[in-house]
């Protein structure tokens, strides 16, 4: 689903997830496999260290570091899995945030600019 600030992030991870389940279904013929891999949050260079603790995120099991996640998504594809969500926090994250109506999600978002803003002046 989209959420503020990146309105294309959670569209595109849905349509891939729909294009990987298609492809897998066309090249089963052929012998290929192919596995969806949802990371979550990892641990990489994307994240500002000023603004992400990722010691702490990696220790709090928030993100996981990229070779773990690697790791996952080559053993999944070798075991013919459809797909894989590694991390029980992630897991919870991909079915549960769905449910949560978009009003709440922005209400949330404005709440938090608001704390931002109080704390920068």
């Amino acid at each position: 689903m989209p959420y503020p600030t990146i309105p294309l992030y959670g569209p595109s991870k849905t349509l891939l997830r729909k294009f990987t389940r298609a492809l897998r279904y066309e090249m089963k013929r052929a012998g290929v496999r192919v596995t969806c891999l949802l990371p979550g949050a990892t641990a990489t260079a994307m994240h500002d260290p000023e603004k992400v603790n990722l010691a702490l995120a990696i220790r709090l099991g928030v993100m996981k570091k990229p070779a773990k996640v690697a790791k996952a998504g080559v053993r999944a594809l070798f075991n013919n899995r459809p797909v894989r969500i590694p991390g029980l926090l992630n897991k919870f994250v991909v079915y549960a945030f769905p449910l949560i109506p978009g009003s709440l999600i922005y209400a949330i978002y404005k709440g938090v600019k608001r704390r931002e803003l109080k704390r920068s002046r």
